[in-house]
């Protein structure tokens, strides 16, 4: 039996499995800061060309920010900075 492989430059065939990974992992739901931690990226901005697959994972952000009345917003407790 022949093996066969992709036809892509070396190094890209990782590449490849590694965006389709981050891809699906976004279109199902994943956290973006979880997806990062699992990629490695040292910077936000490298994870953040997978957004694009789930733009609603910015809404929900939005949506459960406590300090926008979010999910129990009553839980947040806040210090005062008067002496």
């Amino acid at each position: 039996m022949k093996d066969v492989k992709p036809d892509l430059p070396d190094g890209q065939a990782t590449h490849a499995l590694r965006h389709s990974f981050a891809t699906h992992f976004m279109i199902n739901g994943g956290s973006i800061i979880t997806l990062q931690r699992i990629l490695g990226h040292s910077r936000i901005e490298q994870t953040m060309v997978y957004a694009h697959f789930a733009p609603e994972y910015l809404q929900d952000a939005v949506s459960l920010n406590p300090l926008r009345g979010g999910v129990d917003s009553q839980s947040v407790h806040t210090v005062s900075t008067v002496g």
